[in-house]
């Protein structure tokens, strides 16, 4: 009858009367039950209702029967159980969702279907905003399926996970492989990828790791200018918090150097960090030319004051001219001062020995008229 019932399309009759065969007593033969349960497994699976398919399988699966039958069996198994995942997950019960989810690799660990399984647990997960959930389920699935195409997402997935749980070293592992994985398929993606792993490495709190990854990014992307500008301040403010000055100071060059190649690209960010970075490079000419005193003899003391002071002239003047106004004000400022400073030097420089009071006296009315056009410089 159960037969004739498929035959004819009636699914729900032959789930029914496959009930009443297999709940005889007493009992049918073992082949009859096989196929009762059969019956009713696969009509509930076709009708839907894969709670019952489930139990329905797990009945069949207790029976003897041939391998490919069994293996058949147990992905339909699997399948019931993912079925009720997708249900759950249609009817808002996230939670219950991703536990069924990850049921189907438990109670078949074999199933083809367990892939996708758990590739959408891991993804319910974080869409609720279960990282520490996602993160083991990721790992696993991507050293259980390394050659699977979805194994390529897990790094973009893992990414935010590891971020939210405040893991950056992590997380900037990730970064930087999606930045090679992506490098010849999608570029921008692949820039922007290795730009935040950058920035995780910063939030890390790990100078050497930044450093590293920063000088990766600007070997790999030289433009656009914005970012790699960026990258060379950042390089400037890492190696100056690790006390490494050669290196900062060839990062301030390097600044100089790419608002020069930018040309009319240069924004106002690039020329801004590149003002800052000519007027930072100036500043140790500045203080070597404070640092001078003119003793005698006053030829050659002022001869080495001097030339300092032109170095510093010419460094400011270069801050001036980038057009930057809080730094050409400040550069302006500098070259007036040390005019200033080398006028009021000169004045009070010290005197030869062996001088009269008459002879002192011509003396400094001749370093007066020496230092007045300083003086008068300085005022303009």
């Amino acid at each position: 009858t159960a037969e004739d019932q498929l035959a004819l399309g009636d699914v729900e009759g032959a789930v029914k009367t496959a009930g009443i065969l297999v709940n005889r007593q007493p009992p049918p033969s073992a082949e009859l039950m096989l196929y009762g349960w059969a019956t009713i497994a696969n009509g509930e699976f076709d009708l839907g209702r894969f709670k019952v398919a489930e139990m329905a399988y797990g009945k069949l699966l207790e029976m003897q029967m041939p391998a490919d039958s069994r293996k058949e069996y147990r992905e339909k198994l699997a399948i019931s159980i993912y079925r009720q995942a997708e249900q759950q997950q249609e009817q808002g019960n996230l939670d219950i969702a991703a536990a069924t989810f990850l049921r189907v690799g438990q109670v078949v660990p074999e199933a083809a279907v367990r892939k996708n399984a758990e590739f959408d647990a891991a993804t319910l997960f974080i869409n609720q905003g279960r990282s520490a959930d996602a993160i083991p389920v990721l790992e696993a699935f991507r050293q259980r399926y390394p050659n699977d195409p979805l194994t390529e997402t897990i790094p973009d997935k893992l990414a935010i996970a590891y971020e939210t749980q405040g893991n950056y070293t992590a997380a900037a592992s990730e970064l930087q492989l999606i930045a090679a994985n992506y490098k010849g398929e999608d570029p921008e993606l692949s820039r922007q990828a290795l730009w935040k792993a950058a920035e995780m490495q910063d939030r890390a709190e790990q100078p050497q790791a930044s450093i590293a990854l920063y000088k990766q990014y600007l070997q790999e992307w030289p433009q656009p200018y914005d970012f790699r500008s960026e990258a060379q301040f950042r390089l400037v403010e890492l190696n100056r918090k690790t006390g490494n000055s050669s290196e900062e100071n060839h990062w301030l060059q390097q600044l100089v150097t790419s608002y020069r190649e930018a040309g009319n690209d240069a924004s106002d960010r690039v020329a801004w960090l590149a003002a800052y970075a000519s007027f930072t490079l100036a500043e140790p000419n500045f203080q070597e030319f404070n640092r001078i005193a003119l003793k005698q003899p006053l030829k050659t003391t002022l001869a080495a004051k001097t030339s300092v002071m032109k170095k510093a002239l010419a460094d400011y003047q270069a801050v001036a001219d980038i057009g930057v106004a809080e730094y050409a004000t400040a550069a302006n400022y500098k070259i007036g001062e040390m005019y200033r400073v080398l006028a009021r030097d000169l004045i009070e420089s010290e005197r030869p020995s062996g001088l009269d009071e008459l002879e002192q006296e011509e003396y400094t009315m001749l370093l007066e008229d020496k230092a007045f056009p300083y003086e008068d410089q300085a005022i303009d």
